[in-house]
């Protein structure tokens, strides 16, 4: 995979854990879980209002892929990427299914559409369930393939919660499930919100006019 850290010993104890049943924070290298826990601090003080628009610069953050590995947002630095949140136990059609169907979709027809390079993000915002090989598992279901799409998780939820003020995800559990909005996300390869969709039925043709517009520009 393209976009992670290349700490080999890191990369095994994650994948360890995670073949053991569990991980921890812990498993995370200490420099990386204080600059998460800096930004979480800052994202909580300043509440909800801070949500990113078009424009903005996504802050540095880690989170962990499927197979384990950690991917940082300056990783992913210097290719275009969308991106979008999800839960794998989502049961409404048309809600994270729908999303990660066009997501899947996307990825497929984009090198027909010149734009080769564009990569994918999925955060998921149920991480206590969504572990890597869960995650892992939700690909194959989908077809997605691994070279140029990771999804994201993080062994603290309350890392995912500050995340979810920053890109301006609501949710609220009840009735055994997790309901919430749905937000998608074109980041360029300085790492700027190009472009932002709200609703889960937002235009794939969209961030494809909108990423070969950045492709053109580049």
């Amino acid at each position: 995979m393209q976009g992670i850290w290349t700490i080999g010993f890191v990369i095994f104890t994650v994948v360890s854990s995670l073949a053991a049943g569990s991980w921890s924070e812990l498993d995370l290298p200490g420099e990386l879980r204080a600059s998460n826990a800096a930004l979480e601090t800052s994202i909580l003080e300043r509440g909800r209002g801070i949500a990113l628009k078009e424009g903005d610069a996504l802050p540095e953050f880690a989170l962990v892929n499927q197979a384990g590995a950690i991917v940082c947002t300056s990783d992913l630095r210097g290719k275009a990427f969308v991106l979008n949140f999800i839960f794998t136990r989502c049961q409404v059609a048309q809600m994270c299914p729908a999303s990660t169907s066009r997501m899947a979709g996307l990825q497929r027809e984009a090198p027909g559409k010149g734009l080769p390079d564009l990569r994918f993000v999925t955060i998921t915002f149920d991480p206590g369930y969504d572990t890597p090989a869960v995650l892992r598992r939700y690909a194959k279901t989908f077809g997605i393939a691994d070279h140029n799409f990771d999804l994201l998780t993080y062994p603290r939820e309350g890392f995912i919660e500050s995340l979810l003020y920053l890109f301006g995800i609501l949710t609220r559990e009840e009735n055994d499930t997790i309901t919430h909005n749905s937000v998608t996300f074109l980041i360029d390869a300085k790492g700027r919100v190009a472009l932002k969709q709200r609703g889960p039925d937002w235009s794939a043709q969209e961030f494809i006019e909108a990423a070969r517009a950045l492709a053109d520009g580049a």
